[in-house]
């Protein structure tokens, strides 16, 4: 459930980043598109993600696993509701500066 809810979160995040930062070039099938600048920082903050993860869990086993999995689980959910917020936001504001 942890990492499902940090997934959520995350897709937003990423969701996030190609809003801020669109790639509107287009390509036909003959040519090789490159990556995106928001796949790469997407991706580095996916292994941030992991890697806090894995320290949440080291850090805080000592003390109960069910312990760790509630803090864990916490963070995740604060992650995931606040980059949904932040995406609901953001949307909202491009989609009225587009509309007039």
């Amino acid at each position: 459930v942890c990492v499902a809810v940090m997934a959520l979160g995350h897709i937003c995040h990423s969701f996030d980043l190609d809003l801020m930062n669109p790639v509107l070039d287009w390509y036909d099938n003959s040519e090789i598109s490159t990556i995106s600048k928001s796949t790469t920082v997407s991706i580095v903050y996916a292994l941030v993600l992991s890697f806090i993860s894995c320290l949440i869990i080291i850090l805080t086993a000592s003390i109960s696993l069910y312990a760790a999995f509630g803090i864990l689980f916490a963070v995740a959910l604060f992650y995931c509701l606040s980059r949904m917020y932040l995406l609901a936001i953001r949307t909202k504001y491009y989609y009225e500066k587009m509309e007039i």
